[in-house]
């Protein structure tokens, strides 16, 4: 069935009432390659034989999965009805901050997507993805034949799977250690109301102009957005995982390898990382912004467990802070503030120190956040807010960037991209 055809079986649902036993089904079709199925704690009333119920106050947890091909990716069209079912379907809750797929995925190939309700009804995200289409003379328009290209679909679905079998399981992607203690910070992260939020990982384009046109790595992000309507304060934090393409094809992913050559495949080099909070939804000047980051002293050649403290500037108490503990892995590389505050966006760069060094070898991971004021403005029932859906914040990386080592010289052969997650709020009234 076309995403056409599905379009149409939609529109005789829509004669229907909405309710929370026929939202999945609706959307429980097969669109071409792409498949959406119900994957809900399951509850069959008498009588119902052919029926999925989903509960959202049992484990699991409400959620859904959609799995695409390499070859027939999965459209942002079908996404956004997925989660609306779900959310119109299985919540009360009019408010949402969403990821603006088309946006942060116009030309790339979403092979994967999973979708699961957190307990205050609002949706967390997941996306296997890879960058495309293919360009002429391309390794897959050359040599690559069906088995590899099953080989690489079933990889990313299998990546989805264990992604969303770990939300399930209350798994994090990122660090966390037992070493905080109430000194560190004076509300936890964790307290505050999920607001959003979204896992990615992305394969990315081939490097032109080198042999064999490697893909240079994989990133895994993680982003979390979090508020606090009493304080009128709003926060994010962005975990990231740098896999070089070098260790990949060392793992037998061979559109990461350059055949015949002493570098196997390409290197981490440096990253640099905002979380842009002047936008459409954020009714405060743009100097007033930001009220802190983390980390705000330099990281650098270092694994370790941490504790994340961030400023909040309220009036009433102008050294209260809001933290969560993490952890980096960043042995010979680092990461450093460039934040001004009036900017109204945080600022941190990682950079390799050596291109011989582990993190460029093999992964790095780093964290960061920061907090801003927000005037949250209600979706009332009856009205929409205008405009809406509006957005509230962007986190952009920026100058993702990899390379070839050349013993006796250093880097060689670098290759960048960049990747750009906008989050808007929505009324579902």
């Amino acid at each position: 069935m076309s995403d056409r055809d599905n379009t149409a079986a939609d529109s005789k649902q829509a004669n229907r009432p909405t309710t929370r036993r026929t939202a999945l089904k609706t959307v429980a079709l097969s669109t071409g390659a792409v498949m959406l199925s119900a994957v809900t704690a399951a509850k069959q009333s008498e009588g119902d034989d052919d029926e999925t119920v989903s509960i959202l106050s049992e484990e699991p947890k409400v959620h859904q999965k959609i799995r695409g091909t390499y070859e027939d990716p999965i459209t942002s069209e079908t996404i956004k009805e997925t989660r609306d079912s779900i959310i119109e379907g299985y919540t009360n809750t009019t408010e949402q901050l969403l990821l603006k797929p088309q946006q942060a995925f116009e030309a790339d190939r979403i092979v994967a997507y999973n979708v699961v309700l957190e307990e205050n009804g609002r949706p967390k995200e997941q996306y296997v993805t890879s960058s495309g289409p293919n360009r002429s003379g391309s390794r897959d328009e050359r040599s690559e034949d069906e088995e590899r290209i099953r080989a690489r679909t079933t990889r990313m679905h299998e990546r989805a799977d264990a992604m969303l079998e770990d939300v399930l399981k209350g798994k994090s992607k990122t660090k966390t250690t037992d070493d905080a203690t109430a000194e560190d910070w004076d509300v936890d992260f964790g307290d505050w109301s999920y607001f959003g939020g979204s896992s990615i990982y992305h394969h990315f384009d081939e490097a032109g102009g080198i042999a064999d046109n490697p893909r240079p790595g994989g990133v895994d992000f993680d982003i979390t957005i979090r508020k606090d309507e009493d304080e009128q304060r709003i926060g994010a934090r962005t975990f990231m995982r740098f896999e070089a393409g070098r260790e990949l094809c060392n793992d037998g992913h061979d559109e990461y390898c350059i055949d015949g050559t002493v570098h196997t495949g390409m290197r981490n080099k440096k990253a640099v990382i905002k979380q842009d909070w002047d936008k459409g939804a954020n009714g405060v000047s743009t100097e007033d912004l930001l009220t802190g980051v983390d980390p705000t002293n330099d990281l650098d050649d270092t694994t370790t467990s941490r504790q994340a403290s961030i400023g909040l500037d309220l009036s009433r108490d102008p050294g209260l802070s809001v933290g969560y503990s993490s952890g980096v892995t960043l042995p010979e590389a680092s990461l450093t503030d460039r934040t001004t505050m009036p900017s109204g966006f945080s600022h941190h760069e990682f950079e390799v120190n050596s291109s011989d060094g582990d993190s460029a070898k093999y992964s790095a991971e780093i964290e960061v956040g920061s907090a801003a004021r927000y005037d949250f403005s209600q979706c009332d029932e009856g009205t929409h807010p205008v405009p809406d859906p509006i957005d509230v914040v962007e986190i952009d990386i920026e100058e993702i960037e990899w390379g070839l080592r050349l013993p006796g010289t250093g880097w060689v052969n670098t290759h960048s991209d960049d990747r750009q997650f906008t989050y808007s709020r929505t009324c579902y009234l």
